[in-house]
């Protein structure tokens, strides 16, 4: 995947990993209890269960499908036992305010897709003739609320990924969104360290001793230490102009968390 609009990719979503896959005919059913715990169907699930069909990819899809539109997965919780018989029950939510935006149509496929009685779950083909496939729009990505694209980023650090998903949610309300001018730094040596920055457009060049050690662009994060540790600024970060093609001026954008959510 790429931002860049010129690019063939733009747009482009690729799946891998099919190392369980396995090509199915009409008149056969798999047997074999396997998968990704996050994706799996409640069919594999079930003890009493013989054979399942290809109702199980429809479901990986619709929690694929959520995953992508909120950053969290809907069934998941930290123990696997929880985390089985919330998907065995069909049990989830679309909470606010990562759901708040996203259209009735989307979560209508979703809730389809998820649907715990495979005999009632659309087909593949099905779903591609839904009307959220059908009618959305190339900007539909632009109505998404802020936060969603926050969420997906503060949960690449290791600070991060042991909180459970309500504390998230508080910690992305907390991010703002800011502009910094090409040429202009967004932090200097010497400075009080207070804040972690996530680049959403744009870059950034660190310097060290005036020397350029390192460059950030779109998804990389810095600034991390002064969330646990108040520390003085070891380095300059100068905010930098990219460019889509050969036309398109992107001004450097940030996501900035002040303060980690240490009451969740």
């Amino acid at each position: 995947m790429t931002n860049d609009p010129a690019s063939p990719n733009y747009n482009v979503i690729k799946i891998v990993d099919f190392g369980l896959a396995k090509l199915q005919d009409s008149k056969s059913n798999l047997q074999t209890v396997c998968g990704t715990p996050y994706f799996i169907a409640p069919e594999i699930l079930e003890e009493k269960h013989t054979t399942y069909g290809a109702e199980v990819d429809v479901w990986s899809l619709g929690v694929i499908l959520y995953f992508m539109l909120c950053g969290f997965h809907p069934f998941d919780d930290q123990k696997y036992p929880v985390m089985f018989a919330n998907i065995k029950k069909g049990r989830y939510t679309f909470p606010s305010p990562f759901w708040d935006d996203i259209s009735a149509d989307a979560k209508d496929l979703i809730s389809q897709s998820l649907t715990v009685d495979p005999a009632k779950r659309p087909t593949a083909t099905q779903c591609m003739e839904h009307r959220w496939i059908t009618s959305t729009g190339e900007l539909a990505s632009s109505k998404l609320h802020a936060s969603h694209r926050s969420f997906l980023l503060i949960q690449k650090l290791p600070i991060f990924q042991r909180m459970d998903t309500k504390c998230l949610q508080e910690t992305s309300r907390r991010l703002r969104l800011i502009t910094i001018p090409p040429g202009d730094f967004v932090m200097r040596t010497g400075d009080i360290g207070e804040s972690m920055y996530f680049v959403n457009a744009g870059s950034v060049t660190v310097y060290a001793d005036g020397v350029e050690i390192d460059r950030k662009t779109i998804g990389g994060f810095f600034g991390e230490a002064s969330l646990v540790f108040g520390q003085t600024c070891m380095a300059d970060v100068k905010s930098v102009g990219a460019r889509w093609g050969n036309a398109f001026p992107l001004l450097p954008t940030f996501f900035v968390l002040c303060a980690l959510a240490t009451a969740c």
